[in-house]
């Protein structure tokens, strides 16, 4: 309390935004067109957790079918934060293979793919500890 040179007070809404630029730079790259568009927005987060409830409040609010796949095996409060808390439909996809205790790429690959097939847009989060796949379906029941 006594450290008058460091700022106490909350960070604003959407957080740091000198952290949320160089976010999106090491997410998207220099040169992500989407970006120079101003067609990407970054917020900070408190936690893990809270990134996810915002994305799906996001999803939820803004996206007209609310289906979310989520990576199989993930962390027990995932599902619930999706579907119960928010109240998208709640699918799961593939990537690990128990016996290398790793990515199977192959399966993950063919995961996609075939989302892509029945999806406007993927959103996959590969800079958390764990993978999403958001998606808006077009002719996913």
């Amino acid at each position: 309390m006594a450290d008058t040179s460091r700022n106490k007070e909350y960070q604003p809404m959407g957080g740091d935004a000198t952290f949320c630029q160089l976010s999106k730079k090491l997410a998207f790259g220099t040169d992500c067109p989407a970006c120079s568009a101003g067609r990407v927005a970054t917020i900070q987060s408190l936690s893990g957790t809270g990134a996810l409830r915002v994305g799906a409040e996001l999803l939820k609010r803004h996206y007209p079918v609310h289906i979310v796949y989520l990576p199989d095996p993930t962390w027990g409060n995932h599902a619930n934060i999706f579907g119960m808390s928010v109240g998208h439909k709640v699918c799961k996809y593939r990537y690990f293979n128990k016996q290398t205790k790793g990515l199977d790429y192959q399966v993950s690959a063919d995961a996609a793919c075939t989302l892509l097939r029945y999806c406007s847009s993927l959103i996959h989060n590969g800079l958390v500890h764990v993978g999403v796949l958001a998606v808006r379906c077009m002719q996913m029941s």
